[in-house]
């Protein structure tokens, strides 16, 4: 048994679920009026927020076609 318990001696989680309880889920999109897309999801005390811009020129200059795919670049 590993020294890390997910359940206490009731059945608890250290949050206080229950091993068969999920956390609350929310998904929203359009959330952003500035981008091409965006969503909103939460889970738990999770929460992201994504803004989709573009598309833009490729400014790589490269021979390979690699760069002239189409690939998807993300800056986080």
């Amino acid at each position: 048994m590993s020294k890390l318990e997910l359940l206490n001696p009731e059945g608890l989680r250290i949050d206080g679920r229950r091993a068969n309880e999920l956390r609350k889920i929310t998904c929203k999109t359009n959330v952003l009026h500035s981008t091409d897309g965006s969503a909103y999801y939460e889970q738990g005390n999770t929460k992201v927020l994504v803004g989709v811009f573009g598309p833009h020129e490729n400014h790589f200059e490269s021979e390979s076609s690699y760069f002239e795919r189409g690939d998807k670049y993300a800056a986080i």
